[in-house]
């Protein structure tokens, strides 16, 4: 497990190195990760893009139209071609509603982690875990927890 955020990433430089490494699916004891697709719009739409509270910190604002999801996921697919952001699509594992998002965005020398949950996966450690416990911890031999 993550301790702290220097135990589980170790130095920025390390990280930096690698965002290309990063898988783009990968699946924990209670989770899968793999990146939004166009079909995933609705469910996100419904599940916490329109939600205020849940998006009150981020960077974007609720959406009030599916075509607001719509382009946010093709933002997401298009990020995948590049190296310095990718964004996974969170499920419980087997099942098939997303329950939220994570990111990594990679600007000059520092990373920044960000995410979304619908408000019923708020609480139950979905972060830590798509993040720390099997993610780019174990995915990446530079990154360790």
């Amino acid at each position: 497990m993550c301790r702290d955020t220097a135990q589980a990433f170790g130095t920025l430089d390390c990280i930096l190195d690698c965002v290309p490494m990063l898988p783009p699916e990968w699946s924990t004891r209670r989770l899968s990760l793999r990146p939004p697709r166009a079909e995933d719009a609705k469910a996100i739409f419904q599940g916490w893009a329109t939600d205020a509270t849940v998006t009150r910190y981020l960077s974007w604002r609720p959406h009030r139209r599916l075509e607001d999801t719509r382009e946010f996921v093709e933002r997401c697919v298009e990020a995948w071609r590049g190296t310095t952001r990718g964004v996974w699509l969170i499920t419980h594992f087997g099942e098939r509603p997303p329950i939220g998002t994570i990111e990594l965005r990679v600007t000059g020398h520092s990373a920044e982690l960000g995410y979304a949950l619908a408000r019923p996966a708020w609480g139950r450690g979905i972060k830590r875990q798509a993040w720390c416990e099997k993610g780019t911890c174990d995915a990446t031999s530079c990154i360790r927890t």
